[in-house]
């Protein structure tokens, strides 16, 4: 059997494993999760803890650099970004924007000043 939760020790999503460290794709497909292994309950078995979210892959480099002391060359096959697809039914993120006047397919910010400052 397989298991489907992130926490669990034979999660599917698992890319990487280094002794009491691991790297893998969350569950809902948006991101790689660095991860910790929790000592051992008598009772739930080992979990692994997520420690950080990454999209990029130089970001979940340099994590697990600074929480392994590994070079993180394990993970230089992944691609740059994560660009994996949510499944049906996951969170979607919403969209910031409006659709421009007459159709013509540009996305316009909201007219607020706060947006505005954040944009130019």
């Amino acid at each position: 059997m397989t298991a489907h939760r992130e926490s669990g020790d034979d999660y599917q999503g698992e890319i990487v494993r280094l002794g009491g460290w691991r790297v893998a794709e969350c569950a809902d497909g948006w991101q790689w999760l660095l991860q910790r292994r929790d000592p051992a309950n008598a009772m739930a078995g080992p979990r692994w803890r997520t420690l950080g979210f990454c999209r990029s892959r130089s970001a979940l480099i340099r994590l697990w650099q600074r929480a392994t002391g590994d070079d993180g060359a394990a993970l230089a096959n992944l691609s740059p970004h994560f660009g994996k697809k949510p499944r049906v039914g996951a969170r979607q993120e919403a969209q910031v924007g409006l659709p421009a006047p007459h159709g013509r397919g540009k996305v316009e910010p909201p007219r607020s000043p706060v947006f505005r400052e954040a944009v130019e």
